[in-house]
């Protein structure tokens, strides 16, 4: 008996397992749309991959994996972990600081995203950009993994020469054990 080729093979890759370690990296904007929030603040969606190094194309290889062996493989999507969203203003009406970081990171790369007052989406398809990335605790389906996602921007040359801080590992608060104590709070209370 034969059976046919997995749809998946030749993504597949062998040997050790590609976990993208935190720390800084040398990016390529794919794409930058405007967009909002879910509470309609303008924001910046931007789907990003590495250039560089041992890690070079590590989001595109984990979307084509995922593409490969889905049964509906329009419906996938850029991986969470190759995109950031950047809102434009803080809670105050004032600029964000993380959108005037990606902003210097991007102007000290030498990629001008200004037009007058104007800032140009449009500047940012194929710009490389430094970006620190972190290890964040999440968790699905009541289980806690952990993933490494962008956090900060910075120029390519900093992140060439090393010059940054890879931040801290960002666990999930812990989970609350109930205990008969909650039974106990409960006789106490008048109705």
């Amino acid at each position: 008996m034969a059976f046919r080729k997995p749809k998946d093979y030749d993504y597949v890759r062998v040997g050790e397992s590609r976990i993208l370690p935190a720390g800084g990296y040398v990016c390529k904007i794919l794409k930058a749309e405007e967009t909002e929030s879910k509470t309609g603040k303008p924001m910046l969606k931007i789907a990003i991959d590495i250039t560089d190094g041992e890690y070079a194309g590590y989001f595109k290889d984990m979307f084509q994996n995922w593409k490969a062996s889905s049964d509906d493989p329009k419906s996938v999507k850029w991986p969470f972990t190759g995109t950031k969203w950047i809102l434009f203003y803080d809670n105050e009406g004032k600029t964000n600081r993380d959108f005037k970081s990606f902003c210097t990171a991007l102007e000290d790369s030498g990629i001008s995203v200004w037009r007058g007052d104007m800032f140009d989406v449009g500047a940012l398809k194929d710009a490389n950009v430094g970006i620190i990335f972190r290890r964040e605790e999440h968790e699905h389906n009541n289980a806690r993994s952990w993933r490494t996602v962008p956090y900060r921007f910075r120029s390519v040359r900093a992140i060439e020469e090393g010059t940054y801080n890879v931040p801290e590992d960002k666990p999930l608060p812990p989970r609350m054990e109930l205990d008969d104590s909650f039974e106990t709070l409960e006789e106490d209370l008048p109705f």
